[in-house]
């Protein structure tokens, strides 16, 4: 399972993870972005099952980032 987390603040990002980690089963992958910009560009050449994002991010809410890639990987 490949999961994407966004949060533009580093601190709540690696809470975040970490806590996804504890309740995914194993071998399931989290990357990890401070940026939304760079999560959607690695979600052109990476599946994506699932998305933990901030609602309010800079210049992609997380909405927005969802809904791009829903598109992709319905």
């Amino acid at each position: 399972m490949k999961i994407i987390a966004v949060d533009p603040n580093p601190e709540k990002l690696m809470r975040l993870s970490a806590e996804i980690r504890k309740s995914t089963p194993p071998g399931s992958s989290v990357e990890c972005f401070c940026d939304p910009l760079y999560a959607h560009q690695y979600s052109f050449y990476h599946p994506v099952d699932a998305l933990y994002a901030v609602a309010r991010m800079g210049p992609l809410t997380g909405l927005e980032l969802a809904e791009n890639m829903r598109s992709r990987y319905p």
